[in-house]
C-alpha cells in the first residue's frame, strides 16, 4: 500500500470535506411537534419499541457488499484479547459486520505474567523483547495461536492486522536494554544499537523526537541496517503466519528520508521489502498504518508519512467526539474540522482509542459508551475513511479475555452496515440542531445516517433537513421515517442512531404508525388512532383479547376504567409472506417523577436473583439502591443529579450488595427522567 507522493500532492489541494461533498447545512432547532412512530421489519424479525427487544438485524435485503482493501472498510480493535479469544468470538464479529481485526503486539513481551489484570499488564506488550513473533512470553498468545486465527479468520472474510512495535525495545532503563533482549536480539543487544544521550521524546526538537525515548522505553538505532533487517524480518514472519496488514506504533518516533542530518532509508526499506515479499510469495496486498499523534512534530510535513502509508488523526477524532459530548454537530461540515489537509482514504479515525482510553491521561476513559459508540459511528459514516472501534476492557478483565461486549450492540452492526453498503458514495454532510445527516446513494441503494448527539427525545420532526422526499425505513429499530418537502418525521431507537433506506428501493412492505408510542405516564382515558402502510391484512388486541381487524386506520379508547396499571397492544399488519408485529405498554396512574422502572429484564437475570441498581454522578456519589421487582420490571428511586446507573444481580438472600459478590452487570446507562429502560438490551454478562 505504498503511495505515490506525485499523485498525492494532486489531491491535497482541497481539505478533506471539500472533497467529501457536503450538503447545505441547517442550523434549525429541533420541534417535537408529533409524537407519531412508524415501523416495518419483516416476518422473521419483528421491530418493537422501547418498551419491549428492538430487532438487531435490518429488514431490508441489501446485496452483499465487503469491502476489498482493508483501507475501505472498519476495524474492531481487539485490544488485549488472545489469538484463541478472538478466534472464538470470529463469528461474533463477522455478524457485527467488521471486516479486519487489530491484534496487540505479538512481540516477546517483558516481565511476561500470565493472567494478570489488564490495567497492570498491558504495556508490557509495548516494551517488546524481541522483533520476532512470540512462540513463548506473550500472554496473548503464540506464533502457531496467531496462525490458527489467521487461517479461520479467512473463513469469515475478515483479515488480521498486527500491532507492531519497531521503535524500541523493553528497557532496563531508558538508555539500556532490558537482559532478556539478549536472548532474542542478540546482535542489536551486543553492539548496544540505541539511542543514548538525547532524553526524553519532545516535538519541538527534531533529534529529540526521532532519537528521544519514551520513559524507559530505550529508542532503537533505526537508521542501522542491523536494526532494518530484523525488523523487515519480523513483518515477513507475521506474513508468513498470515496477517494482512499492521498498525506501527510510535509511527512518527521513527525518523522518514526527509528528515535532514537524522535522516534514513528506515521505512522505504522495509516497508517496500515487505511489500514485496507479501506480493511475490502470496500474491497479497499489504495495508499498514502509522501512530501520529497530534502533529508530526514541528517543521515536519505529515505528507512524508502519507507517501509511505496511512496515519492516525486522533485530533480529528478528538473533535467528533467533543462535538458529541457539546450536542454541537455543527463543527463537522466546517472546512477546517480536519487536523490535516488530506484526503480521506490516508486517514484512521476512531471514537475513542486504547492511547484515550487507558493512559494517564484517561481522555476518554470516563466518557459514555453511548457517546463514544456516536462519535465511531460519524467515523464510520466517512466516505473512505477507515474507521477503528475500540474494545474497551472490563475493569477486572484479564490480560488475554474479551472484554465489553458493546462490540455486538445492533447500533454498531448496521452502523458497519450501512458503511459496507455504501463503499464508494459521496458524503452529504449536514447538521441540523443536535442531528448529524450524513446522506448517500449508489447504483442500488439511496440512506442517510441520522445521529441525536444529545441524549434527549429521540421522536424526530425536524424541518428544512436537505434530504430527498420518500420514506426511509431505519434498519437498527425497524421504524419509518418520512422526509417532505424538507420536513423529516420519524422515531429513533434509544441509542440515538439511525441508519435509514429508502423504501423506494426495495418491494413495499408493511409499516405501522401509532399516535402514542407508549413512553409517557396517563392519568386518564385517551385516543389512540393506529395507521398501517402497505398492508393486505392488519389487527389489533387489547391485553391478549379479542383480535381486531381494520383497514389503513383505526381510532380506539385506551384507559377507561383504570386509574393505575399497564395495558399492553399488540398490532399485526401483513403483507404477503412480510409480517410486522409491534408491542406497546400504556401505563396509567401517577408515578413519582424519580422513580426509573426498567422492563423486559430476561428471566435467568431475575430466577433466584436480587437486582440491585448501581447509581452515581450525583452529589451522593456511587452507590447501590434497592429497588421492586414485578415480574420483569424493575423500579428504583434516583437524585435529581444522578446521572447515571447500571443493574447488578446477586443471589437471592443478599442484603448488603458489594462488587466482589456481583453475579452479572448491565452496560452503564444515562438517566432519562421520565424514559423506560429496556433491561433485554443492556448487554448483560456475567463476572
Amino acid at each position: 500500500m505504498r503511495k505515490n507522493l506525485i499523485k498525492l500532492s494532486l489531491l491535497l489541494s482541497c481539505v478533506l470535506f471539500a472533497l467529501l461533498g457536503c450538503g447545505n447545512v441547517s442550523s434549525s432547532s429541533s420541534s417535537y411537534s408529533s409524537n407519531e412512530s412508524f415501523s416495518s421489519s419483516s416476518s422473521s424479525e419483528a421491530s418493537n419499541d422501547a418498551t419491549s427487544s428492538n430487532s438487531s438485524s435490518s429488514s431490508i435485503d441489501l446485496p452483499a457488499r465487503l469491502p476489498t482493501e482493508i483501507e475501505e472498510g472498519v476495524i474492531l480493535h481487539a485490544w488485549n484479547w488472545s489469538m484463541e479469544t478472538i478466534r472464538e468470538n470470529l463469528p461474533l464479529i463477522a455478524e457485527a459486520g467488521f471486516t479486519t481485526i487489530q491484534t496487540s503486539p505479538m512481540q516477546p513481551q517483558k516481565d511476561y505474567y500470565s493472567n494478570g489484570n489488564w490495567r497492570g499488564e498491558w504495556w508490557k506488550l509495548y516494551q517488546p523483547l524481541g522483533l520476532s513473533v512470540a512462540t513463548k512470553n506473550n500472554a496473548l498468545g503464540t506464533k502457531d495461536d496467531l496462525i490458527a486465527l489467521c487461517e479461520e479468520a479467512e473463513r469469515y472474510n475478515i483479515k488480521i492486522i498486527v500491532d507492531v512495535v519497531s521503535n524500541h525495545l523493553g528497557g532496563g532503563s531508558s538508555e539500556s536494554f532490558n537482559s532478556g533482549v539478549q536472548e532474542y536480539e542478540p546482535e542489536i543487544y551486543e553492539n548496544n544499537l540505541l539511542h543514548q544521550g538525547v532524553g526524553l521524546v519532545n516535538d519541538n526538537n527534531l533529534e529529540q523526537l526521532v532519537r528521544g525515548h519514551l520513559g524507559d522505553y530505550p529508542d532503537l538505532a533505526t537508521e542501522n541496517p542491523i536494526v532494518q533487517n530484523a525488523v523487515l524480518d519480523l513483518l515477513k514472519e507475521y506474513v508468513d503466519c498470515g496477517v494482512s496488514g499492521f498498525r506501527f506504533d510510535a509511527a512518527k518516533h521513527i525518523e522518514t528520508s526527509y528528515d535532514g542530518e537524522y535522516a534514513s532509508n528506515y521505512w522505504n526499506y522495509v516497508l517496500s521489502n515487505a511489500e514485496t515479499y507479501a506480493e511475490e510469495t502470496y500474491g497479497k496486498t499489504l495495508y499498514y498504518y502509522g501512530e501520529i499523534l497530534n502533529t508530526p512534530g514541528l517543521g515536519r510535513d505529515i505528507r512524508q508519512y502519507v507517501e509511505l502509508m496511512d496515519v492516525t488523526d486522533n485530533v480529528a477524532s478528538a473533535r467528533i467526539l467533543d462535538c458529541v459530548e457539546n450536542n454541537d454537530p455543527s463543527v463537522l461540515v466546517d472546512e477546517d474540522f480536519y487536523n490535516y489537509e488530506l484526503p480521506a482514504h490516508s486517514l484512521v479515525l476512531w471514537g475513542e482509542s486504547h492511547d484515550t482510553y487507558a493512559n494517564d491521561s484517561h481522555e476518554t476513559t470516563y466518557i459514555a459508551q453511548s457517546e463514544i459508540d456516536k462519535a465511531y459511528a460519524v467515523a464510520a459514516s466517512f466516505n473512505n475513511t477507515t474507521a477503528l472501534y475500540f474494545v474497551r476492557p472490563e475493569e477486572q478483565t484479564i490480560l488475554g479475555a474479551r472484554g465489553s461486549d458493546n462490540f455486538l450492540n445492533p447500533a454498531i452492526k448496521n452502523v458497519n452496515d450501512f458503511h459496507n453498503n455504501f463503499l464508494g458514495s459521496e458524503n452529504e454532510i449536514s447538521a441540523n440542531g443536535s442531528y448529524f445527516i450524513n446522506y448517500k446513494e449508489n447504483e442500488t441503494a439511496r440512506g442517510f445516517m441520522l445521529i441525536n448527539f444529545d441524549e434527549g427525545n429521540n421522536n424526530i420532526s425536524l424541518s428544512n433537513v436537505s434530504l430527498p422526499d420518500g420514506n426511509y425505513l431505519d434498519s437498527l429499530s425497524g421504524n419509518l421515517f418520512t422526509v417532505n418537502e424538507g420536513q423529516l418525521e420519524g422515531t429513533m431507537d434509544s441509542s440515538g442512531i439511525a441508519t435509514l433506506y429508502n423504501l423506494e428501493d426495495y418491494e413495499p412492505r408493511p409499516a405501522i404508525r401509532v399516535s402514542d408510542d407508549g413512553n409517557s405516564i396517563h392519568s386518564a382515558p385517551f385516543s389512540l388512532t393506529i395507521e398501517v402502510m402497505n398492508a393486505e391484512e392488519a389487527f389489533y388486541q387489547i391485553d391478549g383479547g379479542e383480535r381486531v381487524y381494520f383497514e389503513d386506520e383505526t381510532t380506539l379508547l385506551l384507559g377507561k376504567g383504570i386509574e393505575e396499571g399497564n395495558i399492553t397492544l399488540f398490532i399485526s399488519a401483513r403483507n404477503g409472506e412480510n409480517v410486522v408485529e409491534r408491542e406497546f405498554i400504556y401505563r396509567f396512574g401517577e408515578e413519582n417523577p424519580l422513580l426509573l422502572t426498567v422492563d423486559n429484564i430476561p428471566e435467568e437475570q431475575r430466577e433466584n436473583r436480587r437486582i440491585y441498581a448501581w447509581v452515581w454522578g450525583g452529589e451522593n456519589g456511587s452507590h447501590f439502591v434497592n429497588g421492586t421487582l414485578n415480574n420483569d420490571s424493575f423500579s428504583f428511586l434516583v437524585a435529581e443529579d444522578d446521572t447515571n446507573f447500571l443493574l447488578a444481580t446477586f443471589t437471592e438472600n443478599t442484603t448488603n450488595p458489594s462488587w466482589d459478590l456481583c453475579l452479572s452487570q448491565t452496560d452503564d446507562q444515562t438517566i432519562i427522567l421520565g424514559n423506560v429502560y429496556d433491561g433485554n438490551n443492556f448487554q448483560w454478562r456475567n463476572h
